[in-house]
Formats: structure tokens, sequence, C-alpha cells
């Protein structure tokens, strides 16, 4: 059995999707479970004392040549590129190096976060997607190159959920990030939808505190609504129980506040918009504050911010 197992190797790919409508945002996965490879180590791709003969410039370089084939991807289905983003390559990044370091795959980070709050805490302030990736060589030898990069574009691209991702059209942005160890590599890519530009909000505040939402939309780019919504708080995952990880929604619970336009409290100036309201109507937890907008007659979430609220 043994011998069998080492002919073959892992490839493990995971999707966010943004399923129809606004309310709600699902995971798809799709496993190929063919040996028990695991990985024990890992190290932060972009600090010097763990490079390994690896630079800098090349994993910049390898990010970069992604790019390339996720637009040429999109060109192929008449799409508008999507430009660089260093925040959701910097989010990106770290959660590849902690997936390595853990060998795990999954949407969730050990602290039990998600895409939204890991790309928040980055510095984050629109909408993002994340797509990831896993493949292992038993042979503990895994060269980090093109035509690796290139493979895992292809495995994306031949399942559903994950090429909806890539080929979304309301996507602007992206972020990727790479790691590698043990004969694996990791990947992380970050969508970005950019509709205009968003005042600093918390990332921690208590019960009833209120909060300024502020932004200014771009040409073309009408106000829908702000929205608040409320889960529970993310608690520290085991690797096990990270590795049974699948779909996900984000936020999980339908508990929110809905504020529409002047009547609920919005001002609305031109492009710009701004909402003082507190959070903490559900008690302590996680809270998704989420801008949602209309662009050519279709709704379009442009911004999803976490408040951890104690």
């Amino acid at each position: 059995m043994c011998n069998q197992w080492n002919r073959k190797f892992l490839i493990i790919v995971f999707s966010l999707i943004l399923l129809t409508g606004y309310s709600v945002n699902r995971v798809d996965a799709v496993k190929n479970r063919r040996n028990t490879l695991k990985v024990k180590n890992a190290f932060p791709l972009y600090e010097k004392s763990y490079r390994i003969g690896i630079s800098a410039s090349k994993l910049k370089s390898l990010g970069k040549y992604m790019l390339k084939l996720i637009n040429k991807d999109r060109k192929k289905n008449g799409l508008a590129k999507v430009k660089w983003d260093s925040i959701a390559a910097k989010a990106g990044q770290k959660h590849s190096d902690e997936m390595a370091k853990g060998g795990y795959l999954s949407h969730w980070n050990k602290k039990g976060q998600k895409p939204d709050q890991r790309y928040t805490n980055a510095g984050g302030r629109d909408y993002v997607a994340e797509n990831v990736y896993m493949h292992c060589e038993f042979s503990g030898d895994i060269a980090l190159s093109k035509k690796r990069i290139k493979s895992a574009e292809k495995t994306f691209m031949n399942s559903a959920g994950h090429r909806a991702n890539i080929l979304r059209g309301t996507h602007t942005h992206v972020g990727i990030g790479i790691a590698v160890k043990n004969g694996c590599i990791f990947i992380s890519q970050e969508f970005v939808d950019r509709f205009g530009t968003y005042g600093k909000i918390p990332k921690k505040a208590d019960v009833g505190e209120e909060i300024i939402i502020t932004g200014t939309l771009d040409s073309g780019v009408d106000f829908d609504f702000i929205g608040i919504y409320w889960e529970e708080k993310p608690k520290k995952m085991s690797k096990k129980k990270l590795k049974k990880t699948g779909s996900y929604s984000s936020p999980e619970t339908f508990d929110k506040v809905t504020y529409y336009n002047k009547s609920s409290g919005v001002i609305i100036n031109g492009q710009s918009f701004s909402l003082q309201a507190p959070v903490g109507d559900f008690g302590p937890g996680l809270y998704y504050v989420r801008i949602r907008v209309v662009k050519d007659g279709n709704d379009a979430l442009a911004s999803q911010r976490t408040i951890l609220v104690k």
C-alpha cells in the first residue's frame, strides 16, 4: 500500500465564491485524497533567514506570473484585467505561510479567523474572495517554478467553483501568497472588489460603541445599504479540526441591522456617504460591516470588514 501511495500526489483546492444576491458567501471544496503525506514545518517566504536559497524577488516574480495567468483566463472570457494589490498579497502571504507551517489547508487559521477578518487585519477595506491551493510531492522535493504556478492556475480553472471566482466580473484586484516546505506548495489568491474608498473603522470595539462608517464611491457606482452582521467570536482551532473544514458562510448568521438611506441615518452627498451607528446589538462577537452598492443595475459588495466586539 505504501509503495502505491509513493507514486501518487495530493492536490487540495478550496474556493470562496459569492452566491446569488448579497446574503451569503460560501466555500466549495474539491479534494483528491490519494495519500497521507503530512507537512510538519514550513517557513515564511519573505523573511531572509528562512528563504533557503529562494530570493524574495523570485517569489514576487512568481506571484506576478500567476497574475498574468489569471488575466489571460479573464481575457479569454471577455473580462477586464485585475491589478496587483499589495494589501491582499500581504494577507495571502501570511495565510499561505501559516498553512505551510501548520501542515493544513483551510480558509480558517489557527485563531479561527476567516478571509474577511484576516484581510481586515492586514489593512484591507474592500471586499475579498479567496482561493486556496495545496499540492504535495511524496518525494519531498517540489520545484518552485512557473510550471508549478501554471499547473495550480489550471487546477483552479478546471474546478467550477474556483473558475467562477477567478472569472467574477466584479473583481478589480488580486494579491497572491506562495509558500513551500517539505515537498508541498501552498497558494492563496485573494481577489478584491474595489468600488471606492472608505474611511477607517476600528478592528475592536465595546458593546454599544458608536462607530463612523464613511466612503466615497467611484463614478457610476450607487450606494445601496450598509449592513452590520453578527456571528460568534472566532475560537482557536486545532490542526485536526482545521483539516476537517470545508464550506463556510461569511457571516454565518443573518443577525443584522441594515441602514438604507436618510431615514435610517445614512447621510449621502453626491458619491460620498456616512453613517454613525452602534455595534453590539447582538452582544459580544465578530461583527461584519458590509457596504453594498449598485453598478450597471447589478448589486455588488463593495466592502466587508470585521470588528471584534467584546
